[in-house]
């Protein structure tokens, strides 16, 4: 350390690791955000009803008039504002710090959320419409991502993120999907198909699979540094296989379960498994 490290003001100091750790971490999402900003615009381009910020979420407003009325929409984003301030005003009581604007993609779980939404557009995108929900019904139903199959249209399955793979919260979210699942699987307020390949039908839907997918924080920043577009090998390729196999446990798992669970669930997530079985070996 220099001489002049030393004599710098300890709040100076820590608000210069604080900027350069911001730094070094947004470079490394930086790829994963430009690919995600260039998706949303191709698919927003065949008329995915996705917001104009290039976070590939699902956009609320495209709901109005024909689905609903523009108090209920405006009734949920004050729902979903009121609940991301009681979040975090939890956090602050707790005595954790709040993020600002800056850091808002060093957020562990927004991360996991951008990294495997790259992944699934990467791998799956020829044969699925890879999205992340509407904001109501991330906060509201725990819903992260939605698959939307390109050949039946339907939307076949949900995903939800835990940003450890061991331990207490992940035994926590674990068990959560798997209730969800066993009462009938999760619900879009907003949610959409696609008919004739072409004509997109918004409007709720029920009895979607759901599914949890974890990563270690360390894992999470190893595959977001060796993200690559183009290439179908390393780390993202290996982090998109395990991926995979995790949800097609859970499949296994929810064909186990009895007849308290509602069979169309039971057979889309069944379907969705013989579907991501032929990407294994690819």
């Amino acid at each position: 350390m220099f001489d002049g490290d030393r004599m710098m003001d300890p709040r100076m100091r820590r608000a210069q690791q604080h900027a350069l750790r911001a730094n070094e971490r947004e470079i490394t999402v930086g790829k994963v955000d430009i690919y995600l900003k260039t998706s949303a615009e191709r698919l927003r381009g065949e008329g995915i009803p996705l917001t104009t910020k290039g976070d590939v979420r699902i956009d609320m407003m495209a709901f109005g008039k024909s689905i609903y009325s523009g108090e209920v929409i405006a009734q949920d984003q004050r729902y979903v504002a009121m609940t991301k301030k009681q979040w975090q005003d939890e956090r602050a009581r707790l005595g954790q710090k709040e993020e600002d604007d800056s850091d808002k993609k060093l957020h562990q779980g927004e991360r996991l959320e951008m990294l495997k939404t790259a992944l699934f557009q990467k791998y799956l995108g020829q044969d699925f419409i890879v999205v992340r929900s509407s904001e109501y019904d991330d906060v509201v139903g725990g819903v992260d991502n939605v698959i939307v199959d390109r050949r039946s249209g339907n939307l076949v399955c949900a995903f939800d993120e835990v940003g450890e793979d061991g331990g207490p919260v992940f035994e926590k979210k674990k068990n959560r999907v798997m209730v969800k699942n066993e009462l009938g699987g999760a619900r879009l307020k907003y949610g959409f198909s696609v008919r004739e390949g072409q004509i997109i039908i918004l409007g709720p839907i029920d009895n979607i699979p759901i599914f949890y997918l974890a990563m270690s924080p360390d894992k999470i920043e190893a595959v977001l540094r060796s993200f690559d577009e183009q290439g179908r090998l390393g780390q993202d390729g290996l982090a998109f296989k395990s991926f995979l196999d995790l949800i097609l446990t859970q499949i296994d798992e929810l064909a186990k379960l009895d007849v308290k669970t509602q069979a169309t669930l039971k057979e889309k997530a069944m379907k969705m498994g013989v579907i991501l079985k032929q990407y294994q070996n690819q």
